[in-house]
């Protein structure tokens, strides 16, 4: 059951952070689209590589280093764009 709990969590927050991020709120947004990589999601992964990589975190500190950490994780985690 707690499994089931964070899947879903884990989905809400993922489809939060994209909408907070069209909605300009990206510092939010990279919150939680880190809490959903922690948790494996490869697509948050996927989404806050490119983020810190080349947007600077959608307006927070710009870091090649970790936004490339990311994608490799999303990559590993089976994640064919990453």
């Amino acid at each position: 059951l707690k499994e089931l709990s964070v899947i879903v969590l884990d989905q809400k927050f993922y489809d939060l952070a994209l909408f907070l991020r069209k909605e300009g709120r990206a510092d939010v947004a990279c919150k939680y689209l880190k809490k959903c990589a922690t948790w494996g999601n490869t697509k948050a992964m996927f989404h806050l590589g490119f983020a810190l990589t080349f947007f600077g975190g959608w307006d927070l500190c710009r870091s090649t280093q970790f936004g490339v950490e990311w994608f490799r994780k999303s990559a590993e985690g089976g994640n064919a764009l990453a």
